[in-house]
């Protein structure tokens, strides 16, 4: 391993030793049952969705998100 890969991987020490809690799925988590299925969104989903976006930056992810959901409309 060259010396730097093996340096940030020192130095990522701490991150990676709680990283497996972090990401790890809980796979027992009692649900109640829900619908699931994908809907086109409503005027106040779309302007929840475009607050949200704005507020987590995720621009270009949602607008293609929200586009796909607004084809479903036909």
């Amino acid at each position: 391993m060259a010396p730097p890969v093996r340096a940030r991987i020192a130095a990522a020490g701490d991150y990676l030793s709680v990283a497996p809690a972090v990401v790890k799925v809980v796979r027992d988590l009692p649900l109640t049952p829900f619908d699931a299925r994908i809907r086109v969104s409503s005027r106040e989903q779309a302007a929840e969705l475009d607050r949200l976006s704005a507020l987590w930056g995720l621009g270009a992810s949602m607008t293609r998100a929200q586009d796909a959901l607004a084809a479903l409309a036909g």
